[in-house]
C-alpha cells in the first residue's frame, strides 16, 4: 500500500535544446513587462477565470489572518477593460470582500482595500498559464492531486485559447510538463469516480488507476475491484485490462507460476525476517485495500461477494488462525509474546 507520503513528481521537464531562447525571451518579457503594487478595494475590481473553487473554509481563515496580521502576500493581476483583474490570490480578495461586508453590515465606515502587483497590460495565454501554475501546482502533490490541478489548467487553457490552435502536447509545453504526463492526468480525472475515491483512500496505486483509464467507463469499478481482490501488481493488473479489453489471453488463476516464478528467482533462500516484514506488510496492504473498496459500497452492511472471492478472503483469515494454533503448539511462549504485541497494535490505532 502506498504511504501516504508519496508525492507526485512535480519538475519541470527542460527541453535543454530551447533552453537560450526561452532564457533569452524571459529576459525580454522582465524587460518589456511593467509591474506596479495597488491598493484598491475589491469592488472596483475584476476577477480573472480561475482553476480553484472558492472553499468559504479558507476564506474564513484568510480573513482572520488578515484582520490580525495584515495581508503578507500580494495579489497578481493584469489590466482589462480599464480595470484591474486578479488572477493569482483570489481567495485573499473574496477575504478582504468579505471583511468589507462584514463591516458594513456592523455600521463600520472603515473598508479594507486589496494589495495587488499588476501588470501594465493584459496578460498573455503563457502568462496566464505560468500564473495559474505556480498558484496551484506544487512539489508536495499526491499524484491525483497534481492530476486534479492539471485537468483544471487543461480546462483553463481551452477557455482562454479559443483563437488559438489547441492540442495536450502544446498544453504540457506551456507548463514545462511530459504530454504523457499531461495525458495520464486528463485519463486519471475523467475515470469512473468511485475509482478516482479509491486511490486518494489509498486502495489503488495512481499508476494503476491510469492503466484502468483505458477500459470503458462502465467496466472501471468492476477492473478495479478485481485488482485488489486478487492483489494484482501492474504486469497483472495489464493482463487484466488486455483479457477484458479482448487483447490479451485469459487472465492465469491466483497463486499461479508467478509466484513460483519469484521463489525460483531468489534460489528459495528468503532470510526469515524479510519474508515475515513482507508479508506482513501485503497483509496489512491488502486487507486495508479491500476495506477501501467496502467502504465506496452503497450498503456496506449488506455486502456480499461471489464464492471465489469468499473463498480468498476467508483463506486469508483461515491461514493466520491456522498458522497461530501451530505456532502455539510449537512454541507457546512465542505465540503469547505475538499476541501481546497484537493487542499493542490495537490500542495504538485506536488511540
Amino acid at each position: 500500500m502506498r504511504s501516504k507520503t508519496e508525492v507526485a513528481d512535480t519538475s519541470p521537464e527542460i527541453d535543454v535544446s530551447t533552453l537560450g531562447s526561452a532564457l533569452l525571451a524571459l529576459t525580454r518579457n522582465e524587460t518589456d513587462m511593467k509591474w506596479r503594487v495597488v491598493s484598491e478595494l475589491p469592488e472596483n475590481m475584476i476577477l480573472g477565470l480561475n482553476i480553484r473553487e472558492r472553499n468559504p473554509s479558507h476564506v474564513a481563515l484568510l480573513a482572520a489572518s488578515i484582520l490580525e496580521e495584515g495581508q503578507i502576500q500580494e495579489c497578481v493581476a493584469d489590466q482589462f477593460g480599464g480595470k484591474t483583474r486578479v488572477w493569482a490570490g483570489q481567495h485573499r480578495f473574496w477575504a478582504v470582500e468579505s471583511i468589507n461586508n462584514m463591516a458594513h453590515e456592523a455600521g463600520l465606515d472603515q473598508r479594507l482595500k486589496l494589495r495587488v502587483r499588476v501588470h501594465d497590460g493584459e496578460f498573455t495565454l503563457d502568462q496566464i498559464l505560468a500564473v495559474q501554475l505556480a498558484e496551484n501546482l506544487h512539489n508536495q502533490m499526491r499524484p491525483e492531486e497534481e492530476a486534479a490541478a492539471i485537468m483544471s489548467l487543461y480546462k483553463l487553457y481551452l477557455q482562454v485559447s479559443v483563437d488559438q490552435p489547441r492540442s495536450v502536447a502544446d498544453l504540457a509545453r506551456r507548463i514545462g510538463r511530459g504530454e504523457t504526463k499531461v495525458r495520464n492526468a486528463l485519463s486519471f480525472m475523467n475515470l469512473d469516480e468511485n475509482v478516482r475515491k479509491l486511490v486518494e483512500s489509498d486502495g489503488i496505486f495512481y499508476s494503476l488507476a491510469v492503466q484502468i483509464a483505458r477500459l470503458p467507463l462502465e467496466k472501471q469499478f468492476r477492473a478495479a475491484n478485481r485488482i485488489i481482490i486478487y492483489n494484482l501488481d501492474s504486469s497483472g493488473a495489464a493482463r487484466l485490462i488486455e483479457e477484458t479489453l479482448g487483447e490479451g489471453k485469459q487472465l492465469p488463476g491466483l497463486f499461479s507460476g508467478q509466484q513460483l516464478e519469484v521463489l525460483a528467482k531468489q534460489n528459495g533462500r528468503l532470510a526469515f525476517r524479510n519474508a515475515a516484514d513482507r508479508a506482513a506488510r501485503d497483509a496489512d496492504g491488502y486487507f486495508r485495500r479491500v476495506l477501501a473498496l467496502i467502504k465506496l459500497l452503497d450498503n456496506p452492511t449488506k455486502a456480499e461477494a461471489t464464492e471465489p472471492i469468499l473463498d480468498i478472503l476467508a483463506g486469508f483469515i483461515s491461514s493466520g488462525r491456522g498458522f497461530l494454533a501451530e505456532l502455539d503448539d510449537a512454541c507457546p511462549g512465542l505465540t503469547s509474546q505475538i499476541l501481546w504485541h497484537v493487542n499493542e497494535i490495537v490500542r495504538r490505532t485506536k488511540d
